[in-house]
């Protein structure tokens, strides 16, 4: 449901601000971003999963798709730029 997406989107963000490192956070992430229709965070979160398991071409993907649709200069924005000169 809707809420629980919310509810575990909450729970993860706060997981991998504690904890960055473990890419299953980052999928977990990712999937709750879309299903609450956050595709650009979605994406973003894709492009973590992929840095940690260096998978540079899929990061640089993601993190290209995210950019496009993030707003300017806010903070996913410039973590997706990062991303992409990785």
């Amino acid at each position: 449901s809707p809420a629980n997406a919310k509810a575990a989107r909450a729970s993860l963000e706060k997981a991998v601000t504690l904890d960055g490192s473990n890419p299953h956070s980052w999928r977990l992430l990712a999937t709750a971003y879309g299903k609450t229709g956050d595709i650009p965070r979605s994406n973003l979160a894709l492009a973590e999963e992929a840095l940690l398991q260096a998978k540079p071409d899929i990061c640089l993907r993601q993190a290209g798709n995210a950019a496009a649709r993030l707003t300017e200069a806010s903070p996913s924005r410039l973590r997706a730029e990062d991303l992409k000169r990785v």
